[in-house]
């Protein structure tokens, strides 16, 4: 699935952000990799990072180093 759109990190931090409050993604549970949302989506991985960072500022996600999100 391609997003095409210039806020295409706000597109992909609200499907997360969906499936995140869907139950979809647990607490404590890691989000899929920023290569496979690559691939899956067809984003530049800065645009992916963006989006976490986003989730970030909505409370939603928190960053563990050298673990991901």
């Amino acid at each position: 699935m391609e997003l095409n759109s210039s806020f295409e990190y706000l597109k992909l931090a609200q499907i997360l952000q969906n499936d995140i409050v869907s139950g979809l993604y647990r607490e404590g549970s890691k989000l899929p990799s920023v290569r496979a949302l690559k691939t899956n989506y067809g984003l530049s991985i800065s645009t992916i990072l963006k989006s976490f960072y986003e989730l970030e500022k909505r409370g939603l996600i928190t960053a563990k180093e050298k673990y991901g999100y």
